[in-house]
């Protein structure tokens, strides 16, 4: 039994990364080499009662044991593979008879352990001159059959080759009609269910849900659902569930009772029951592609992908007129790139895109949506330097317009997920126009979608929405389309309006409303604006038109409260905002003073703006012209215009019961004189007007003093006005009775020497000589 030349065994074990068999004429011999790159502990047993070798491979996963998916079926009866998980594997070789040999070994650098099984009758042909075993070429082809050195058979298998992956770096699908090596379907002999009792606690002490390996895949390798292909129908066939002692009667019994529970999510139990039917009768996933397809589903969610991948080939094979076969197609090539991406090999995933591109879909349903998804994240345009599982890959315009069509008709609810959310990526990216398109696509979306297994696609996808909305209608407005701006938002659908809420994009579609016109609008959208958290000019504009809009519409409460925040605002804002604002909104501000709301607010920001002005007021040649300075004295000069505002903010102010800030306005007058007002002869008599009118509330209040210098002050500076000897003479008789000789004989003297009036004149005349 442990006879073996070390010749035959070194050339073996370099040469081979599988199993091989040799045909002798004095027996038969095969070996099994397992390669690992870095050595293992490996403890082999015999079950006697079995006829089985046990090996036992310490820290090794069933992926890296691949070279025994193949193996001669001459010698060994049965493979059985146990994942032991972070313990291991363990490995049982069921031999044909008690009549086969087997030997394990271990070899260093690199290392390797293998596995020689041969016939007890097998003896080594020899060459008669040198001794040597005559040894045949192990990776032969068909065609070298019976060509091997020394005349020696390489065994092959007779059976029609499978489409199983061909490139050990990618594993896509090989070509068909290719040289490909037989899978072997491995799988563990599980404990024979022999009563209900033992089958009940066998599903209670399997794990719930799905296999954990799904929420390790990229997004778009996920449980598949196939009621659509159910008996090879076209519609779902609902059957109903029965339960285990049912399940007991018979092995197809077995069979849907696992398929039942795959498709209610339990895929431990369904694998428990599934190893029940494939031990007891296998033929049974010969007949049916849709219980190989679960078999196979099942295992690749529980990361079992050789076993997975074995099972995908054998629907191909068995099965290639199911509509499963092409979706086991695609599974082969999603093992293909779940193994690129947990090498690190992004790069290598455009290589997929050929293979993919060989499936052709029968109609345009599932499959369809299912390749195209992965065309959009396996193309080198969406590729990134590293994997980042929930980014949603850039997509060309071909891809766009398979998703596109794809999406409609897609079956599964993740497919039309994962589709919508590259098609709503793509409208959304900065270089793309805002489309009415898009608008309706994204309330689509969002009244479809929700829930946690939507995130976080669906939150940064909000995210991108919003800053797109508000982007493009901010951009809009800025640029004068007001037309434009207005008619993108309105064709926001309803649910989505909020995201073009925030406080600048409010800002911005108030304004178009209002200069269009619409001011019911504006006043809604100037709301949202105020109650911006920054606190300064932007705030205080929009309670401004808020407060102005409210009022114009009657809406008399929201005006009044708006009023109110603005002076606040004011309050808190810097002196050099203020007055860029003064300036800014100067014409806005002056409005509201003859305006039929009566806001206190901005009447009360016009008297500090002229009054600021009038009181510092230099020459125009001091300022450099379109300097901030120039600016504001330009805008704050005396002028008719200038007289009949302030006596029409006299008048708001007396209307609003602001008695102090009437006189304020009115007193302004003061500052200006009639030279300024040019030829308007109305400017001049209101300017005089208003300052006897002030100086007589002087009187009445008992200052006569300043009562006495503002008739003066009228008389002396009117022109051509028939009521100047009157404001002189009634001037110098306060200023007389106030003490003050000197000025009031001044103003006798002028008011003498008018000849407009000669009754007051005559007057001023008596009193100069009473008083001298």
């Amino acid at each position: 039994m442990s006879f073996r030349l070390n010749v035959l065994r070194c050339a073996l074990a370099a040469v081979l990364t599988a199993s091989s068999s040799i045909a002798f004429a004095t027996g038969i011999y095969s070996q099994l080499v397992l390669p690992f790159p870095s050595e293992r502990q490996v403890e082999t047993t015999y079950l006697k009662a079995e006829n089985a070798l046990l090996i036992s491979f310490q820290k090794t996963s069933p992926d890296e044991l691949g070279a025994l998916d193949q193996y001669d079926e001459r010698l060994v009866k049965r493979v059985l593979v146990k994942d032991l998980g972070p313990v291991g594997t363990e490995v049982k070789l069921v031999l044909r008879d008690r009549n086969v040999r087997a030997l394990v070994s271990k070899f260093q650098e690199p290392f390797r352990v293998t596995v020689d099984i041969f016939e007890a009758s097998y003896n080594e042909d020899k060459d008669p001159t040198t001794g040597m075993p005559l040894v045949g070429n192990p990776m032969a082809s068909p065609e070298a059959v019976g060509t091997g050195a020394g005349g020696k058979l390489v065994q092959q298998d007779d059976s029609s080759p499978i489409q199983a992956p061909q490139s050990a770096a990618l594993d896509t699908p090989a070509v068909p009609g290719a040289n490909n090596a037989k899978l072997k379907l491995l799988n563990p002999l599980p404990k024979i269910f022999e009563s209900s009792e033992e089958m009940t606690a066998a599903m209670k002490s399997a794990a719930p849900g799905v296999g954990k390996a799904w929420k390790t895949f990229p997004p778009y390798v996920f449980r598949l659902q196939t009621a659509a292909y159910e008996e090879g129908t076209d519609k779902p066939v609902k059957k109903p569930y029965e339960g285990q002692a049912a399940a007991l009667s018979s092995n197809a019994a077995m069979a849907d009772y696992a398929g039942k529970l795959f498709s209610l999510g339990h895929e431990s139990q369904a694998l428990l029951a599934y190893n029940q039917v494939l031990h007891k009768d296998a033929s049974i996933f010969d007949k049916d592609a849709l219980h190989l397809w679960k078999f196979a589903e099942i295992h690749l969610g529980q990361g079992n992908s050789t076993l997975a991948r074995g099972y995908y080939e054998a629907l191909i094979e068995k099965h290639p007129d199911s509509p499963l076969a092409n979706f086991a197609r695609l599974r082969l090539l999603d093992v293909a790139a779940i193994r690129l991406l947990q090498n690190e090999n992004y790069a290598q995933l455009p290589s997929l895109l050929p293979a993919l591109d060989a499936i052709k879909p029968r109609v345009n349903g599932e499959l369809s949506a299912q390749i195209a998804l992965r065309r959009a994240y396996w193309d080198k345009t969406g590729q990134l330097d590293h994997y980042e599982p929930t980014a949603i890959p850039k997509i060309t315009a071909a891809a766009r317009t398979d998703l596109a069509n794809s999406y409609p008709v897609a079956e599964n609810s993740k497919t039309a997920f994962l589709a919508a959310n590259l098609l709503l990526a793509d409208m959304l990216k900065p270089e793309a126009p805002w489309l009415r398109t898009t608008g309706n696509f994204a309330d689509a979306y969002f009244k479809r979608f929700s829930g946690a297994p939507t995130e976080p696609w669906r939150t940064n996808l909000k995210s991108m929405l919003t800053a797109r909305i508000n982007g493009s209608l901010q951009k809009k407005v800025t640029d004068g389309k007001l037309v434009e701006a207005i008619d993108d938002y309105e064709a926001v659908p309803k649910e989505l309006k909020s995201l073009g809420k925030t406080t600048a994009t409010a800002w911005a579609l108030a304004e178009a409303y209002r200069k269009m016109g619409q001011n019911e609008k504006a006043s809604d959208l100037y709301l949202a604006a105020s109650k911006s958290d920054a606190d300064g000019p932007d705030r205080f504009k929009a309670e401004f038109w808020l407060a102005v809009t409210a009022g114009e519409l009657g809406r008399s409460q929201l005006a009044s409260a708006s009023d109110k925040k603005l002076a606040a605002t004011w309050k808190r804002l810097k002196p050099d905002e203020q007055k860029a604002l003064s300036v800014a909104y100067k014409d806005a501000f002056e409005k509201t003073v003859t305006a039929k709301t009566k806001l206190r607010t901005p009447p009360a920001i016009v008297l500090s703006s002229w009054t600021q002005a009038l009181s510092t007021k230099t020459s125009a040649t001091t300022a450099a012209t379109g300097t901030a300075k120039a600016d504001w004295d330009g805008s704050f000069s005396p002028s008719g215009a200038a007289v009949i505002l302030m006596s029409d903010l006299g008048k708001r102010f007396g209307e609003l019961g602001m008695a102090k800030e009437r006189r304020e306005a009115v007193a302004l007058l003061k500052t200006m004189k009639p030279k300024d007002f040019a030829d308007d002869k109305a400017a001049k008599d209101i300017w005089a007007h208003q300052l006897l009118k002030l100086a007589d509330d002087y009187k009445n209040a008992g200052d006569y003093l300043e009562a006495g210098r503002l008739f003066t002050l009228v008389g002396a500076e009117a022109e051509n006005w028939e009521g100047r000897a009157e404001a002189l003479y009634k001037g110098g008789l306060l200023l007389f009775r106030s003490g003050r000789r000197a000025e009031a004989l001044d103003a006798f003297k002028k008011s003498s020497e008018d000849g407009n009036n000669l009754f007051y004149s005559n007057l001023a005349k008596e009193r100069l000589s009473q008083i001298q």
